[in-house]
C-alpha cells in the first residue's frame, strides 16, 4: 500500500475546519512527502456517484431539497404532496421542486428502489414510469371564489399538469351552496342563507336558497344586525314565530318576509366571527337538540372553508403588489394583460415613467426615492376610475391596462394620470398605445406604448405621446421641461 501524502495541505485543511487562520505559502508545495509503491483504490458502493455533479449553486439548491422533500416524505410516512396552486412564482417553484425530487431519487435509487422507499403509498408499486409516480405524489389544488381569475386558475392547471400531477379545484361558492342544501335537508326547512362580515363594518347576505331565498336577501341591516347580536358568542338560537306577532326581536321585518321559524348558527373560528348561517321556514317548525347541534357541526366546516378561502385571497392579493407602493407587480400587470385579452375589448396600455427619478435618488438620497414612488403612485392611482388599476413595473416605472371607447379616451385617462402627478410634486412621461382589431397583442402594445414613452424623454419629459398602430410614435402632446 502506498499513498502521496500532502502534510501542509492537510493541515490547512483542518485549519480551515476548524475555524483557524492558516499560514499557507508557497513553500508547502516543496514539503510534499512522497511515499514510493502502487496505491490500488478501494472500490465502494458510492462509486459511482451517487449524486448528480453540481454545476451551478442552483443544481446543489436542487438538489439539497429535492433530497428534504424524500426524507421528509420517507420519514413521516405521508401519502404524497398538496400545493395550493395560484399560477404563480411561489407555487409553481414548489411543484417544479417535487417533480426535481423524484427524478433525482429514481436517478439514484432506480425506479424499483424508489418504489420500495415508499412502498406503503397506496399504487406506488404499480407505477410503471415517473410520470405515474408523479401523479401518486403530487396534488396541485386550486381555489377559486367568484372573483378569482380564469387566468390564474388556468396557471394553476397547467403548471400542476405539466410537472405530471393531478390537478384538483375547490370551488367554495360550490362548498357553500352544498351546505345551505344540506341545511335545510338537516332542519327540514324550506330556505337557508349564509351572511358574512361586509367592509362596511356590517353584515351582508351572500347567498340564499328556496322559497324565501328573495325575502332573506331583502332583510334590512338592522334585522341582520339584530340577528348577528343572537349569536354573539360561539352559541346558536332559534325562535318559531307565533299566531300573535310575538317570538322574535325586531319581528316586524322578519313577520314581513313571511318567516314563521328561524334558526341561526355563528360561523366561528379561533373566536373569530365570520358570519352566521340562518335556515327559515314559513311554518312554525320546533328543531329539536340534535338537529341544532348537527347544524352547529355543519357550520364549523363552512366556517374553516371561509376562513381558508379568506387567506388565499388575502395571500394572492399580497403576492401581487410591489411591497413599497402597495401597487401591483409586473407580474400582475401580465396576468391583467391577459384578462383584457380574453375579455375581447378595445383597451389601452399605458407606460410611465417618473421624470428625473436618478436625480432625486443622488441628491436626496435612497429614502426620498422611496418616498417619491409612494407618494406618485398614491396620486395617481386615486386619479383613475373605480375598477382600473396602477401597476409598478420597475424601479420608477409604472403601467396601465384599462377598458377604452378610442384614443381620446386613453389620452384622457393618460391627462388624469399626468394632472395627478404634477400635482403630487413629481412630473411623469407617459406613452400610450391603444390595443385594436387588426393588432390585438396587449404586450405588441404595451412595447409600443414603452417606445412612445421614450420619445417623449427625449423630447423633454414632462409629456403624453400616443403611438398609432404599426407605428412609432406620432405625436406629443402637453411637452414641458421640469
Amino acid at each position: 500500500l502506498a499513498a502521496d501524502v500532502d502534510v501542509e495541505l492537510t493541515r490547512t485543511r483542518r485549519a480551515g475546519i476548524h475555524s483557524m487562520s492558516a499560514d499557507v505559502s508557497e513553500k508547502m508545495f516543496d514539503q510534499i512527502v512522497a511515499i514510493p509503491g502502487q496505491f490500488a483504490p478501494v472500490r465502494s458502493r458510492l462509486d459511482p456517484p451517487r449524486i448528480q455533479p453540481v454545476h451551478t449553486k442552483f443544481d446543489e439548491f436542487t438538489q439539497a431539497v429535492g433530497l428534504a422533500l424524500f426524507d421528509y416524505l420517507r420519514k413521516s410516512r405521508s401519502n404524497g404532496f398538496v400545493v395550493s396552486m395560484s399560477g404563480g412564482a411561489d407555487s409553481s417553484a414548489c411543484a417544479v421542486l417535487i417533480r426535481s425530487m423524484l427524478e433525482l431519487g429514481v436517478a439514484d435509487l432506480g425506479m424499483s428502489g424508489f418504489q420500495n422507499k415508499l412502498s406503503y403509498i397506496p399504487g406506488i408499486s404499480a407505477a410503471a414510469s415517473a410520470d405515474a409516480l408523479m401523479k401518486i405524489l403530487f396534488a396541485g389544488v386550486y381555489q377559486g371564489t367568484r372573483n378569482s381569475s380564469e387566468v390564474t386558475r388556468n396557471a394553476a392547471e397547467q403548471v400542476t399538469r405539466s410537472v405530471g400531477g393531478t390537478f384538483f379545484q375547490i370551488d367554495v361558492d360550490q362548498i357553500v351552496q352544498c351546505a345551505l342544501d344540506t341545511a335545510t335537508r338537516l332542519s327540514s326547512t324550506a330556505s337557508a342563507a349564509l351572511v358574512d362580515r361586509a367592509g362596511h363594518g356590517g353584515v351582508d347576505v351572500i347567498t340564499a336558497i328556496g322559497p324565501m331565498a328573495e325575502q332573506l336577501r331583502r332583510l334590512p341591516a338592522s334585522s341582520l344586525a339584530e340577528i348577528s347580536r343572537w349569536v354573539a358568542g360561539p352559541r346558536s338560537c332559534y325562535t318559531v314565530g307565533q299566531p300573535d306577532g310575538h317570538g322574535f326581536t325586531d319581528h316586524d321585518a322578519l313577520r314581513l318576509a313571511g318567516v314563521g321559524t328561524l334558526l341561526v348558527v355563528a360561523l366561528t373560528v379561533h373566536d373569530e366571527r365570520l358570519g352566521f348561517l340562518m335556515v327559515a321556514d314559513e311554518r312554525s317548525v320546533l328543531p329539536t337538540p340534535d338537529v341544532v347541534e348537527q347544524l352547529e357541526v355543519l357550520s364549523s366546516l363552512v366556517a374553516a372553508a371561509l376562513e381558508h378561502s379568506i387567506h388565499v385571497d388575502q395571500l394572492v392579493d399580497l403576492a401581487r403588489r410591489d411591497p413599497l407602493t402597495g401597487l401591483g407587480h409586473g407580474r400582475a400587470f401580465s396576468a391583467r394583460l391577459d384578462e383584457l385579452a380574453l375579455m375581447g375589448s378595445r383597451h389601452a396600455v399605458l407606460s410611465i415613467d417618473l421624470d428625473h427619478f436618478k436625480r432625486i435618488n443622488d441628491e436626496r438620497g435612497h429614502d426620498a426615492g422611496d418616498r417619491a414612488l409612494r407618494t406618485v403612485g398614491e396620486a395617481m392611482n386615486a386619479a383613475l376610475r373605480l375598477n382600473d388599476c396602477l401597476f409598478r413595473t420597475g424601479g420608477d416605472e409604472f403601467a396601465v391596462a384599462v377598458p377604452v371607447r378610442d384614443e381620446s379616451d386613453a389620452l384622457q385617462i393618460a391627462d388624469r394620470l399626468q394632472r395627478a402627478a404634477r400635482r403630487a410634486g413629481f412630473p411623469v412621461s407617459i406613452g400610450v398605445a391603444v390595443v385594436t382589431a387588426e393588432e390585438p397583442d396587449p404586450r405588441v402594445a404595451f412595447a409600443r406604448a414603452d417606445a412612445a414613452l421614450y420619445s417623449v424623454k427625449r423630447r423633454g419629459r414632462d409629456g403624453t405621446a400616443l403611438a398609432h398602430p404599426r407605428q412609432a410614435v406620432e405625436r406629443v402632446i402637453n411637452t414641458s421641461v421640469w
